[in-house]
């Protein structure tokens, strides 16, 4: 599976929220997006999954055109539909320790499934611990970190 972002933009009234984003995710890896609060992350997100439409760029899913060659990405629910693309924004939030042991558990065998994980948080452990590449979220513009 392979998730391909082309120079997508995003504004609300004059604020850009995402500018000229481009980013290619392939399967079997978890990335991270991390960012301020109103950064972007949820809105790059919201686009993805079909749920926002981008002002400008596309967003395709095994070269299928979100938006125009389908509605939402194929293959991508909650975690106990087994699907091959899972988005997750803010993960852990209101989990106890065991919980985050166990949901870190779940998305490295997830990962190990051939699964396409994206992930936006704030705990900076968990980025680190989970993600193969990090990417950080700031006035419109994104950049890979790690």
């Amino acid at each position: 599976m392979r998730l391909e972002v082309k120079n997508l933009e995003k504004s609300f009234k004059s604020e850009k929220v995402l500018q000229d984003i481009n980013l290619d995710f392939t399967d079997g890896h978890i990335y991270g997006i991390i960012g301020r609060n109103g950064s972007g992350k949820s809105v790059l997100f919201k686009i993805i999954c079909g749920f926002m439409h981008a002002d400008g760029g596309t967003v395709s899913l095994d070269g299928k055109i979100i938006g125009k060659d389908i509605d939402f990405p194929e293959n991508m629910g909650a975690i106990m539909e087994n699907p091959d693309l899972i988005v997750l924004d803010e993960p852990m939030n209101g989990l106890d320790e065991q919980g985050v042991t166990e949901m870190r558990e779940l998305f490295l065998k997830l990962k190990e499934e051939h699964k396409l994980i994206l992930m936006a948080s704030h705990n900076r452990e968990d980025i680190d611990m989970l993600c193969d590449e990090v990417y950080h979220i700031e006035k419109g513009k994104i950049e890979k970190v790690r």
